[in-house]
């Protein structure tokens, strides 16, 4: 986790954004950053992530990482900052470095 430290300040933050958007509970990117271009890539990364964080079926709220449930979207968002929040940290850098490399490779081709 070395290699990332300087999002090692901002994760906490993220994983609360992460876990309320999974939840359905409101948010707002820009309370937690100032620039317009990272809050831009913060949402984006949030809406892909809570894809394969949540599974929603008739109404049916569960974790998908996990599988457990049904939850009110309160427990969900509870469950995933008490049960998983190292596990969103995981997903969170894995999901930026793929973007920086995709970045990368675009300008260099």
């Amino acid at each position: 986790m070395n290699q990332h430290r300087p999002f090692s300040n901002m994760l906490p933050r993220i994983v609360e954004l992460v876990a309320r958007a999974a939840a359905g509970l409101k948010y707002d990117v820009r309370e937690y950053v100032a620039s317009e271009s990272i809050a831009a890539i913060l949402t984006s990364l949030i809406d892909e992530l809570t894809k394969t964080i949540v599974e929603e079926d008739e109404g049916v709220i569960r974790c998908g990482l996990c599988g457990r449930g049904p939850f009110t979207r309160k427990g969900l968002y509870l469950h995933l900052k008490r049960v998983h929040a190292r596990q969103i940290e995981e997903l969170v850098l894995s999901e930026l470095e793929h973007r920086v490399w995709v970045m990368k490779n675009k300008l260099n081709s």
